[in-house]
């Protein structure tokens, strides 16, 4: 087995790992109605999850912690989509989990994060982080179901 095959299974293993040259990904959540809502984000992938960075309020927490199916895909910063779409689970982090994935998403993003989460936002604006899992990564695992332990 060479290293390019490992690579290679690597890559059919984690259906994410086609998103990792991209700097954004299209994030569809959605609505009670089975509306979706795309917001263009940053992310970071990590064996086989993608991780991201939002505000504590925002609608598309709120549509994940009713609903946890969501759709991924490349886009560049207008949300323009590059990419197939991806189905996933996505559900939010617990506290004891952000310093895992906010480092995950400096080491990628380096100086423009640091920049990006000094404080923008006011005192108010409480950020938050979302773990998403491919549904062909984890087939049956839903957002609630999957373990931090």
């Amino acid at each position: 087995m060479t290293l390019e095959s490992v690579q290679q299974q690597g890559e059919i293993d984690d259906p994410f790992a086609s998103l990792s040259p991209y700097e954004f990904v299209l994030l569809t959540t959605f609505r009670k109605s089975g509306v979706g809502v795309p917001t263009a984000m940053w992310f970071a992938h990590e064996q086989g999850r993608l991780y991201m960075v939002t505000g504590r309020i925002t609608g598309k927490i709120k549509r994940i912690r009713n609903n946890g199916r969501v759709s991924i895909a490349p886009c560049d910063l207008m949300g323009n989509v590059l990419g197939p779409p991806i189905e996933a689970y996505a559900h939010e982090l617990p506290v004891a989990q952000h310093a895992h994935a906010d480092a995950i998403l400096a080491q990628k993003y380096r100086e423009e994060y640091e920049m990006d989460s000094s404080g923008e936002g006011g005192e108010e604006y409480e950020e938050t982080y979302i773990e998403i899992v491919s549904t062909e990564y984890s087939p049956g695992v839903a957002a609630k179901e999957v373990s931090y332990e």
